[in-house]
């Protein structure tokens, strides 16, 4: 019984170390009109790429300016936007 009550703790420790890290990514602490999330997919060729945002866990699509440098699949990025007709535009990628 006691080394699954540890099992158990240890768990939900690692679970709300899990929280706390993601939490740092929170889209609404990374100021207006900024997602933060993983890379899902680039389309360098159309200018888009989607992200998994860290804080609905939803996935979000943009166009990204002429000048863009492609970013990385599976990469951590900072995404600030206009929203056109519903469509996001990125302005600024970190």
């Amino acid at each position: 019984m006691k080394r699954l009550n540890m099992v158990t703790l240890l768990g939900a420790a690692l679970a709300l170390n899990g929280l706390a890290v993601a939490s740092a990514w929170a889209c609404a602490d990374a100021g207006d009109n900024t997602h933060v999330g993983v890379v899902l997919q680039v389309n360098a060729a159309n200018r888009q790429f989607s992200i998994r945002d860290a804080e609905t866990g939803r996935p979000i699509s943009f166009t990204a300016p002429a000048e863009w440098q492609p970013v990385s699949v599976g990469g951590r990025v900072a995404v600030t936007y206009e929203e056109h007709d519903g469509a996001l535009t990125a302005t600024r990628i970190q």
